[in-house]
């Protein structure tokens, strides 16, 4: 029993500390991509709300692994450790997630965070082969500014509006850097997965409900990965890699396309709404049954050895 509520201190710990910790990062990455923008976009209270919901896959892929392979290297029973994880995983990332809603209520709709908009009269901007040079202040949205563009002659704009008298819109400010094409597609993969979630918990607390419970399922239902060997950090790396598959499964269950061609067959059985976490639970109960048949060859091989 101690062992049990070791795990469950052991994830509830996991999953606080990885939210905060990846809802600062993606707040940072926010506040930079306003800060670049020209003039700089003023970042409102639904930042926080934002990076707070898009750390929440995060949080929740990440302490079901780890409490996984807790369980694992504590040798806690498998039935057990994967019944309190599922269990806790759904109530705190279920609670979380409506806490996070709620924080849209705490602060008045409209409070901002002054931000200075960065350059001076002259900066260059460019995007693709078009440069635009600022002759004003780049905070000012209706500055002048000299236009460039390939095989043609400079262009002074005195009002910078377009045909339909809108104001045209500027590139960021350039900055250099080299792009990981694995965090890149998982960052994605990421915001996906937490755009899913909140569209499920806007459409009805059952869907809501449903779907991160078999999403839940599926996670915990990968235990028998973490007994693949005898070395817990190769397991704990070959968990990592299946949670990553798990990340795309989701996103591939959720595609529009897909869930229109398996709509066809499987939509006269159920609506359309509930075939994701129709497949999340079937992908689950088959992985559970393959790890049962799997023991139980091990506990045959062991009784005639």
């Amino acid at each position: 029993m101690k062992k049990i509520v070791r795990l469950l201190v052991f994830f509830s710990a996991s999953f606080v500390l990885v939210l905060l910790g990846t809802s600062a990062v993606r707040y940072l990455q926010l506040w930079i991509e306003a800060a670049k923008m020209i003039p700089a976009q003023q970042e409102a209270w639904p930042g926080i709300v934002a990076a707070a919901q898009w750390a929440l896959p995060a949080a929740l892929y990440t302490s079901i692994l780890l409490a996984l392979s807790y369980s694992a290297r504590r040798e806690i029973s498998i039935p057990l450790s994967m019944f309190f994880i599922f269990v806790l995983s759904v109530l705190i990332s279920g609670g979380a997630f409506l806490g996070i809603h709620q924080l849209e209520t705490l602060v008045p709709r409209g409070t901002v965070t002054p931000r200075h908009t960065l350059g001076t009269p002259g900066v260059i901007l460019s995007q693709g082969d078009t440069a635009i040079v600022l002759l004003e202040d780049p905070s000012n949205a209706l500055g002048r500014r000299v236009v460039s563009i390939p095989e043609r002659p400079l262009i002074y704009q005195e009002v910078p509006t377009g045909p339909n008298n809108t104001i045209l819109a500027l590139p960021p400010v350039p900055f250099t850097g080299k792009e990981n094409l694995f965090f890149t597609d998982l960052l994605v993969d990421l915001t996906l997965s937490a755009r899913q979630i909140d569209a499920r918990f806007r459409e009805s607390p059952l869907s809501f409900g449903i779907y991160l419970g078999g999403l839940c399922l599926l996670l915990v239902s990968l235990r028998v990965v973490l007994e693949l060997s005898s070395w817990p950090l190769a397991n704990l790396f070959l968990g990592v890699l299946a949670f990553r598959g798990v990340l795309a499964l989701e996103i591939v269950f959720n595609d529009g396309d897909v869930q229109q061609f398996l709509g066809g067959f499987l939509g006269r059985f159920f609506p359309l709404m509930w075939l994701g976490p129709f497949l999340l639970c079937n992908a689950a109960a088959l992985i559970v049954l393959m790890t049962a048949l799997i023991f139980l060859a091990k506990g045959r091989r062991k009784r005639h050895g």
